[in-house]
């Protein structure tokens, strides 16, 4: 058969992928782990073709769909890996996972950057199409009914196809295996590149057998250190287990009347799981993640440790969307703004209000501890050199002056309330506006997620301009030069998890606007706790220089200590709400 389909498109009806999918199953379980792996890497550079060649002309949720069809490739060619024992094929095998990862990512990012330059005419028109349907989609996500989603997706779904054909460069977008060495000698002294990855497809009998997807797979942890050495394999145990504990601990972390018993009972049971493994065969004080599923989010310094907290001890650790992001050149493209802050949007009329499905916006919970953030890092940059700062507050902090100046800034600061799709209103305290009844994780983690501005005077009928700052909306921006974007609302990690394409939501959309880093909640943070967290961070990146892992830990200590010298709660919730992902520069 492979034979007959030599030269068949990889995207075609009849590719070869099932085959050379089939032949290194037959391989490996006649024990010829070597020929099997060849047969199992070039199934998976196949089925990483096939998503180049068909999802260039697709939307971007087709895209995902396309490249989300159940094709255990890249399991079958990491499990023959390990199952032999040659440290050269585990990593090649990682080679292949960075090929595979963000590939759709790759292609809008691609399509978005070329519209917006404006350099094309032949896109200006396909550009602004997709601008409108992007603003339609995100009102609907936030407000509507389901018939009106639908239409709104269906418009979105029919501007990015002609959008995607016409820029057929996006074919092109192929990473391929990448070289760990390369890899590897891109790590700073003392740090370690983790992959965290469920591994489903264990043996050759798993080979298109639909009910290996009922069992539960396993977790492990792949580590590259920097310097020297192979790449360490250690299984942690059933993926099953380890997050039904983190669902556990994170509801305790979320909830800040929960007891620091209850909180460190539970995070004891996760850490025995998922980090005690890694810390005995992993020395380096820093560590890199790539992580897939809910870990992606694991809140890593609030792990208990000793009368501790993680945090406290000589780890740090750094979220990356892919191991491209540690090979990224550093930007010194000079911006008009060092940073651009937005605090306590206010403003607004009844007529503009229902674009919310809420209340008057003068209703909403104040936000005193994000205006008071801002005056104090007014303070540290007005101290520091060739720093300027542009503040929006109140009802200056329109979503029209921040899309107009976010793009001449360096470091984005938004103080504001976070929206989750649903209905109702949050009570105040936090940073959070909660429009959605209670619902199972997974349908939260996939809720859409807005960042409030102020409000136009007058309705704002059809115009983007509403107040409301949705996650297509943010794509459509030029933030290319933008180190920072910190997102200091309420859940901004909101959004579903992808296996090849990591987190959605307000993340990717930072990420595909061309932000280097965002910083993100993890659940809705305390106002005071947020601005004292906020002060340290910058704090630490204007005075000593620190990079974002070690800002980040700076600004947890800093919260952490205060609590405790003011006899307050210690409590997570106060001190670990927040994680970066991207570059760590």
């Amino acid at each position: 058969m492979l034979d007959r389909l030599h030269g068949v498109p990889a995207g075609s009806e009849i590719s070869p992928l099932f085959s050379q999918h089939g032949l290194a199953a037959a391989l490996w379980g006649q024990g010829r782990h070597a020929e099997a792996f060849e047969a199992a890497a070039l199934a998976e550079s196949t089925r990483q073709q096939a998503v180049r060649e068909v999802a260039a002309g697709l939307s971007d949720e087709q895209a995902l769909a396309f490249q989300e069809q159940d094709y255990a490739t890249l399991d079958h060619a990491l499990a023959i890996a390990l199952d032999s024992g040659d440290a050269h094929l585990l990593e090649r095998a990682w080679a292949l996972a960075i090929g595979a990862r963000g590939q759709v990512t790759a292609m809008q990012a691609e399509r978005l950057a070329r519209a917006r330059a404006g350099d094309e005419p032949s896109l200006q028109p396909l550009w602004l199409e997709w601008q409108r349907a992007s603003s339609a989609l995100d009102r609907a996500q936030l407000q509507a009914g389901e018939p009106e989603h639908a239409q709104a997706r269906a418009r979105l779904d029919r501007a990015e196809r002609r959008l995607a054909q016409a820029v057929p460069q996006a074919r092109a977008l192929a990473r391929g295996d990448a070289d760990l060495a390369a890899v590897r000698a891109a790590l700073p002294a003392d740090s370690a590149l983790v992959w965290l990855h469920d591994l489903q497809h264990v043996k050759p009998t798993d080979f298109a057998n639909a009910a290996v997807d009922l069992d539960d797979p396993d977790s492990w942890a792949f580590v590259l250190q920097a310097g020297h050495g192979a790449v360490t394999a250690i299984r942690l145990g059933p993926a099953g287990a380890i997050a039904s504990a983190f669902a556990d601990w994170q509801a305790t972390l979320a909830t800040p009347t929960s007891t620091l018993d209850l909180v460190r009972s539970r995070g004891a049971t996760l850490a025995a799981l998922a980090w005690a493994p890694i810390a005995r065969a992993v020395p380096a004080r820093r560590l890199f993640v790539v992580a897939e599923g809910p870990l992606l989010r694991m809140p890593w310094p609030a792990l208990p440790d000793r009368d501790g907290y993680l945090v406290e001890r000589d780890r740090q650790f750094h979220v990356l969307n892919h191991e491209h992001e540690l090979l990224a050149a550093t930007s010194t493209r000079a911006m008009r703004h060092a940073l651009l802050a937005v605090a306590d949007p206010r403003g607004g009329s009844d007529a503009a209000s229902t674009l919310r499905d809420c209340t008057d916006p003068s209703a909403l919970p104040p936000l005193p501890g994000a205006r008071r953030e801002v005056e104090r890092l007014a303070s540290l940059f007005g101290a520091a050199q060739d720093a300027t700062m542009l503040a929006l507050v109140g009802e200056a902090a329109s979503e029209a002056r921040f899309r107009s100046e976010a793009p001449h800034s360096a470091l984005l600061h938004l103080a504001t309330h976070g929206i989750e799709a649903g209905s109702g209103c949050a009570v105040g305290g936090t940073r959070g506006l909660s429009l959605r009844a209670d619902e199972a994780p997974s349908k939260a983690a996939a809720a859409s997620t807005a960042l409030l501005f102020a409000a136009p005077a007058t309705s704002a009928g059809d115009s983007a301009d509403d107040g409301l700052l949705g996650s297509l909306e943010i794509a459509a921006l030029d933030l290319s030069g933008v180190q920072w974007a910190v997102l200091a609302a309420c859940s901004t990690a909101a959004g579903s998890t992808h296996a090849y394409e990591g987190l959605y939501g307000l993340a990717r959309a930072f990420r595909l606007a061309g932000a280097r880093t965002v910083l993100l909640s993890l659940w809705p943070v305390d106002d005071d706790a947020t601005a004292q967290w906020s002060e340290a961070l910058y704090a630490a990146r204007l005075r000593a220089s620190m990079d974002t892992p070690a800002a980040m830990q700076h600004a947890q200590r800093a919260v952490l200590a205060a609590r405790r010298a003011a006899k307050q709660s210690e409590h997570p919730w106060y001190w670990a709400g927040f994680f970066a992902i991207g570059d760590w520069r």
